[in-house]
């Protein structure tokens, strides 16, 4: 019966059509229902199935419940890289990490859950742990040169043993903190907005470095360091709206900007706000995003006489 049942299975998704969900929801479902209450490969396929179609969402649960149910076998690698998968498509980058860090080898899927979890890392923010991870996975099958790949992956995670320090703005920063604000419109924004747009976005820019200090001290900034160099600031007002967020465009896919939002996050929580709110660029619309926050609305503020665009996200607290 079982092997039955497993044969009908992949004759179903030799023929799975994403065109009609409602019928191919349906074929599943009389399958699912021909499996005892409970059983983690019915729960498995169910899961996938909905994978299948894009409706991740209610996919994961369903993946959470058939590992829960003691999936064994050849499905559990799949799962586990299915649920993984699913959970970075919809943002929850880090959940993902925690899944995927737990893939267990497996002859169907190799080193594929290593190739998902370099992409989970990679949208957490941590692009050097994403190709350290994708490389080391590489190098197993290289006939030649994989010890020096290896060591060559283990080199780029170097920088991330100096740690990341959050502290409040002081007025000596007004220099840095400045230089770093051009820096990250007219080289990280650069690739998201024309020219015409960068040069109109500057001109709005206090150019005073007094005046600078006072608008920075006014919002309760804080900054980002390594090596007590400035490497990214932001701020956040007692309501929960965050007015700047910068990273220095070297540090860039670093954790810079997670950690100013996570620091955004408690500062606001401790303020008693009740939600996060941040006007995004087109730039850090993606960042934000993985940081849990959503779409309001498209914007397109005017900056010295140019339209811009931005876009209002949203977090509840």
């Amino acid at each position: 019966m079982t092997a039955d049942w497993n044969a009908r299975v992949d004759t179903f998704w030799a023929q799975a059509d994403e065109t009609d969900p409602a019928a191919t929801l349906a074929t599943m479902r009389k399958l699912v229902n021909e499996r005892p209450a409970g059983d983690p490969d019915a729960k498995y396929e169910w899961a996938s199935v909905h994978d299948f179609l894009g409706m991740e969402e209610q996919a994961i649960p369903l993946y959470e419940a058939a590992l829960a149910a003691g999936l064994s076998g050849d499905r559990l690698p799949q799962a586990v890289i299915q649920l993984g998968s699913s959970l970075r498509n919809v943002g929850r980058a880090h959940d993902a990490i925690r899944v995927l860090r737990s893939t267990p080898r497996h002859h169907l899927t190799g080193d594929a859950g290593q190739a998902f979890l370099a992409l989970a890392l990679h949208a957490a923010g941590d692009a050097d742990a994403a190709l350290r991870t994708a490389l080391t996975a590489l190098a197993t099958s290289l006939p030649m040169y994989s010890g020096a790949v290896t060591r060559y992956a283990n080199d780029l995670t170097e920088h991330r043993e100096r740690p990341l320090a959050v502290r409040a703005y002081e007025p000596s920063d007004a220099a840095a903190t400045h230089a770093l604000c051009l820096s990250a419109i007219t080289t990280t924004a650069a690739r998201d907005y024309t020219s015409v747009q960068i040069a109109a976005w500057v001109r709005t820019l206090p150019l005073d470095l007094a005046e600078w200090d006072a608008a920075m001290q006014g919002r309760g900034s804080f900054v980002v360091t390594c090596d007590d160099q400035v490497i990214g600031f932001s701020d956040v007002s007692a309501t929960g709206y965050i007015d700047m967020l910068f990273v220095d465009p070297g540090y860039a896919s670093r954790g810079v900007g997670s950690a100013l939002l996570l620091e955004a996050e408690s500062r606001a929580r401790s303020q008693g706000a009740t939600s996060l709110t941040i006007d995004a660029s087109i730039t850090a619309r993606a960042l934000c995003e993985h940081r849990g926050l959503t779409l309001v609305r498209e914007q397109h503020p005017v900056r010295a006489g140019v339209t811009l665009t931005n876009y209002r996200m949203q977090r509840e607290l």
